[in-house]
């Protein structure tokens, strides 16, 4: 069966059909879709962190970074292996090609871990295992800070044992990715040897650290197999208070009685000092507690259970504690959505405010209509290829909203001359549509094209900007579609109620003026008779602006007003944190 070309004409139930199915679907699209400030990046970058306590510089590049490194190129996605070696600590850089994708990569560290995990036995004795940490490129969602506000001194401790219990709360939300602390008190099992109790006892101290080591539990007592299982035994005891450490028995003594660490050495906890980090908010001393949410969640509907949870915990905080939310991403997520719905709001009153003035009210309607539909659709196809409302989509739906109308104009003009000359609606819609199908299409595939190379950017580039190239793609192709289907209906539809009447009027058939008319016709006139003069002319304003290009600031996004910014240093290594 042939589909006529206005078959959403002839048959009126397909057309409220299509009409509430974009608007119901595009409805439940947009407030289903995931919100976040940025696009999600792959993570691409990584690094090994081993250490070797006592060796130099120069050994750990030749024993443990360089194995490493020859270990790694084995894998071939991945393009770049860097190290930096220094005394006791070996860190090796690993970058992936940028044509890795997020559906590759987890599989791609994978095997990193694998080979890491293959070449450590041939590591030096006493080195740790290589550690994988990833780079993720995950931005923070909450930062809140707790603060000591009473006159005593400030006790870190206490505040520290308060943030690691908000972080756990924090960690336990559905859709967490990430819930970490900064500034928090580190402590530590200090054993201060008394040099002369220990030379009575006749031991070293290598001997006292090897005894010590040996008590750690971490470590496995034993191995118990049989013929169905093969366990690791394990003593039920840890080496987390002093009073652990200081029962450990070290040695028996001349007398037969036991010496323990108690009889050669103090032990205490203390907090380690310099402290390795620290953090400050309005000048003073805090704890920080950050929490990251998941890729691809409503960062509204997080921040609302995150916000219940820290409301209730600080309505039982101990006295003297503060907690203030320093940083909240939901705000300025949300004023990016509040952006686009005044984006959306404007240009459809501009729109249609124009369209008046020059097509009249009934012309304007039909144009108009496209614009809502269109943004509908677009929604619909940010949820099916699972595309997020963040700042490069919304930008590149806002660069789309001049594009949404363009081929409902030239379909509902082309549809008004026919109509003109005396064709009925249902032939004029079907000439309109059948005449302008390869037109509009060829401009709107050109305008695709256009955007492709955005959204097939390889590496960080593409996944950062690829959505602009995306939603505008979207946005061309909904309207393209509109335009041949739902837009010339609406037009026939909206005659048969209002049909046009004797005399002339703005409103019906948009401002004319006869003098404007006469010298618009005689430009076109001219540039029919005489093609290049009309090229000449057309081409006048693109060479000025060419030539003026030079002049403008290269930047492809508009500076951010944000008071917020990072500051990195490098000190030499002896230099203390204060």
């Amino acid at each position: 069966m042939k589909l006529q070309a206005n078959a959403f004409y002839t048959n009126p139930r397909l057309t409220i059909l299509m009409v509430g199915f974009l608007i119901i679907m595009g409805a439940m699209a947009f407030l289903s879709l995931a919100r976040q400030e940025d696009p999600s990046m792959t993570e691409r970058w990584a690094r090994v962190n081993t250490f070797l306590p006592g060796a130099t510089a120069s050994r750990m590049e030749s024993l443990v970074s360089e194995p490493i490194e020859t270990a790694l190129r084995e894998i071939p996605e991945i393009k770049e292996i860097t190290s930096t070696s220094k005394a006791g600590f070996s860190v090796v850089g690993i970058e992936l090609y940028d044509s890795v994708g997020p559906e590759s990569v987890d599989t791609i560290w994978s095997e990193v871990r694998d080979e890491l995990g293959d070449i450590t036995p041939s590591l030096p004795d006493g080195v740790s295992e290589p550690e994988l940490i990833l780079n993720k490129p995950l931005a923070s969602t909450l930062i809140i800070a707790l603060s000591w506000q009473q006159d005593t001194p400030m006790e870190l401790n206490l505040l520290s044992r308060v943030a690691e219990s908000l972080r756990l709360k924090l960690a336990n939300i559905p859709g967490t990715e990430i819930a970490e602390s900064w500034g928090e008190a580190e402590e530590e099992l200090l054993v201060s040897v008394d040099p002369y109790r220990l030379a009575n006892s006749g031991i070293s101290t290598t001997q006292l650290a090897a005894n010590i080591s040996r008590a750690d539990t971490k470590l496995p007592s034993g191995r118990l197999r049989s013929a169905g299982s093969d366990m690791l035994v394990e003593v039920e005891a840890e080496l987390s208070t002093p009073e652990r450490i200081a029962s450990i028995p070290i040695a028996v003594s001349a007398a037969g009685s036991t010496i323990r660490v108690s009889d050669v050495a103090d032990v205490r906890k203390s907090r380690i000092y310099p402290p390795t980090s620290m953090a400050l908010h309005q000048q003073q001393p805090v704890i920080l507690v950050n929490a990251k949410m998941q890729p691809g969640l409503q960062i509204a509907t997080w921040t609302s259970a995150a916000q219940a949870v820290i409301d209730d915990y600080q309505q039982n905080l101990p006295g003297g504690i503060g907690l203030d939310v320093v940083y909240n991403q939901s705000e300025y997520t949300g004023q990016r959505m509040d952006d686009l719905a005044t984006n959306l709001m404007f240009a459809l009153v501009i729109v249609l405010l124009v369209l008046i003035w020059f097509m009249g009210v009934r012309s304007a309607l039909t144009v108009g209509v496209a614009l809502p539909l269109s943004a509908a659709m677009v929604l619909l196809g940010m949820q099916f290829l699972n595309v997020p409302l963040h700042q490069m989509s919304v930008t590149g739906l806002i660069i789309s909203l001049g594009l949404l109308i363009d081929n409902a104009i030239v379909v509902v003009e082309d549809y008004k001359l026919r109509r003109r000359a005396g064709t009925r609606i249902s032939l004029s819609i079907e000439k309109a549509v059948r005449h302008l199908l390869i037109p509009l299409g060829a401009s709107t595939a050109t305008t695709v094209f256009a955007f492709m190379p955005i959204a097939l950017a390889p590496g960080g580039v593409g996944d950062f900007t690829g959505t602009i190239g995306v939603t505008v793609a979207l946005s061309v192709a909904s309207s393209f579609f509109l335009a041949m289907t739902v837009v010339p209906s609406i037009a026939g539809f909206l005659e048969n109620r209002w049909p046009t009447r004797e005399g002339h009027r703005w409103w019906q058939a948009g401002f004319s003026h006869p003098k404007l008319t006469q010298a618009y016709r005689a430009s076109i006139m001219t540039a029919l008779r005489k093609p290049v003069f009309g090229i000449g002319v057309a081409c006048i304003l693109p060479l000025i602006g060419f030539a003026l290009a030079p002049t403008l600031t290269q930047q492809f996004f508009p500076p951010v007003d944000r008071n917020q910014f990072q500051v990195q240093l490098s000190l030499p290594p002896h230099a203390s944190i204060f």
